[in-house]
């Protein structure tokens, strides 16, 4: 079996597979270093791991990860980079800067359909991405994630207070709790939207196909109901998916 490990900025998903994905746990990426050998050996079960596969956007986790996994299962760990193979080629500035999550998900969508694509991830941060017919990655947007944003209103106003994410009944506020939620919520369906529009006429250049749209992320489930953009594919795994499939892309 194949171990994933997603590292994102606050916590880290790891997916177990065989053929596809059979279990799915996860940490906080802050406790890897010395929390990871406990919650493998809690949650997989006594099976053979044969391989592993590393997309980390926080620096210096991979090594640890491999230091671990070498220790437990004497195996040695493909991590994923702008230097992988890879289904598309890279169209942006710097590619060597460009977040792992975003690269492993734009090249899973297009592996996946083989047209153009645009990726939207919602986690701690917002990202949406877009990969052109020509198999091309040529860049995309990053704003902050709706928990992010509730966090933010409180930390830098004197009088808003902090905010769990819920759903909303109205789009018009009648209290300040109301008001907040909804301006989080909506703004950021809205601006998903209009991203997508914006994107799509950018780059289609009057081609006929309309581009896949594909949602993923912690949030991906919450956010979907207040979108007006059709979505092809809501999957929260996609990024463990992606991983799954350049590992097999680079071990062959």
């Amino acid at each position: 079996m194949i171990l994933t490990f997603d590292i994102g900025n606050t916590r880290t998903n790891i997916g177990l597979y065989k053929d596809s994905l059979v279990k799915k746990f996860w940490i906080l990426s802050k406790d890897l270093e010395d929390g990871l050998e406990e919650v493998l050996s809690e949650n997989i079960p006594d099976v053979k791991i044969t391989g592993a596969v590393i997309g980390s956007v926080v620096k210096g986790f991979e090594d640890k990860i491999t230091a671990v996994l070498r220790k437990i299962y004497g195996i040695e760990t493909v991590i994923i980079s702008f230097n992988s193979k890879l289904p598309i080629k890279l169209g942006v500035d710097y590619p060597e800067k460009l977040g792992v999550d975003r690269l492993i998900n734009g090249a899973y969508a297009y592996n996946k359909f083989n047209q153009s694509v645009i990726v939207i991830d919602c986690g701690s941060a917002i990202t949406l991405d877009v990969v052109n017919n020509e198999g091309k990655f040529l860049g995309g947007i990053i704003a902050l994630g709706l928990k992010n944003q509730l966090q933010a209103i409180s930390s830098y106003t004197s009088a808003l207070p902090e905010l769990s994410l819920k759903n909303i009944e109205t789009n018009i506020g009648k209290n300040t709790q109301e008001a907040i939620l909804s301006g989080v919520i909506n703004g950021t369906a809205s601006m998903i939207d209009g991203m997508i529009e914006k994107c799509s006429k950018e780059f289609l250049n009057g081609l006929s196909n309309k581009p896949k749209i594909i949602l993923t992320g912690g949030d991906a489930g919450f956010i979907q109901s207040y979108l007006k953009t059709k979505i092809d594919i809501v999957d929260e795994n996609f990024t463990l998916n992606g991983l799954k499939y350049l590992y097999s892309l680079n071990c062959t």
